[in-house]
């Protein structure tokens, strides 16, 4: 159990995201430029995202279906330029935790009884580590890279709660980011859908998206508070975070 839960985190954690069918709006309305700045306007601005140095979350990962025993908790700073603190812990009391910084990866798990055990880290996880340490959203990743993202125009989206029109951004794989769609909410300029980049050998065949929703405001910024996980359709798990808050110690 602690294996595939470990494996669901790191999916929500790197930033995953469609689970559903799009038409295209054969019309690009608004260039890249402008998108960027719609974006930021409704966001919180240039600045606030420059100012953002720390960033804490704490939260819940509730499985999908009725039995809701295997809650999880976490707790996780992400601090500038690629520092991460995360700390899981599962319904039997054991705490995972990983650190991430510019001299590696560590992951360890600590028992309810006190006793810590090291883990190795694989090399696949240790990439989407590194890679979900980024204080910044999905779409100011891109910032300053046109030449990262292609910009397919407004298209219809259903999502859970029901039909809008969005942005669909493909973010090619020269970015390094670990997500391959963006898509912006064409209305309020926010990630509202985030596609996963698989880069598992094993999974290779598996789509996995995340729904960004319940946005909130934390200082100037808009954060979601909200995010409903599915791979291939099928709902996995949602993330329900508490408590934001920026620039933290």
């Amino acid at each position: 159990m602690l294996r595939l839960t470990r494996t669901l985190c790191l999916t929500f954690l790197s930033i995953l995201g469609t689970v559903t069918q799009v038409t295209a709006d054969t019309k690009r309305s608004i260039t890249m430029r402008e998108l960027r700045e719609a974006y930021l306007e409704a966001n919180g601005g240039r600045q606030n995202f420059e100012s953002l140095q720390s960033f804490r979350t704490v939260g819940r990962i509730v499985p999908a279906g009725t039995d809701k025993s295997n809650v999880l908790s976490f707790r996780i700073i992400r601090k500038r330029p690629g520092m991460l603190r995360q700390d899981v812990t599962y319904p039997n009391g054991v705490t995972r935790k990983y650190l991430v910084n510019s001299k590696g990866v560590w992951a360890k798990l600590v028992f309810s009884n006190g006793e810590e055990r090291s883990e190795i880290v694989e090399d696949t996880q240790i990439e989407g580590l590194q890679q979900s340490a980024s204080v910044l959203s999905p779409f100011m990743q891109t910032d300053g890279r046109s030449d990262w993202v292609d910009l397919k125009g407004l298209e219809s989206l259903g999502t859970p709660d029901g039909e809008i029109m969005a942005y669909r951004l493909v973010v090619l794989p020269v970015s390094g980011l670990p997500f391959s769609e963006i898509w912006l909410d064409g209305e309020h300029y926010r990630e509202v859908l985030v596609i996963a980049r698989n880069t598992d050998a094993v999974t290779n065949d598996t789509v996995r998206s995340t729904f960004y929703r319940k946005y909130d405001k934390v200082g100037d910024l808009q954060f979601p508070t909200e995010l409903l996980v599915y791979e291939d359709g099928q709902k996995k798990q949602t993330v329900q975070i508490e408590e934001m808050k920026t620039n933290v110690g």
